[in-house]
């Protein structure tokens, strides 16, 4: 890759190109992941666990887990299936 890296940056003025060494040497390999511009959410719920969550502003793509009440969750679900089902039940009368 260097080598075509290299020859790519020749400009004009030159008739060829002679490498006579190349050498790579690794001193570190580490790699970060960054999402930018993100947003972040920390949450510490009462027994102190943290919760944290970054929103890419990009791409929408995220990391991170929330915290979850299975009773408000179970609640909600009930909330939004209860009307809805009545509403069907109603609309299915209408119809039929």
């Amino acid at each position: 890759y260097t080598r075509t890296l290299l020859s790519n940056t020749v400009q004009g003025g030159y008739t060829g190109l002679h490498i006579t060494d190349t050498r790579v040497n690794v001193k570190s390999s580490h790699w970060e992941y960054a999402l930018l511009p993100i947003w972040i959410l920390t949450y510490t719920d009462k027994n102190g666990k943290v919760f944290t969550f970054a929103i890419n502003g990009c791409t929408g793509k995220i990391y991170g887990e929330l915290p979850i009440s299975m009773p408000k969750l179970a609640l909600l679900a009930g909330a939004v299936a209860l009307p809805a089902t009545a509403l069907l039940s109603w609309m299915g009368g209408m119809l039929f």
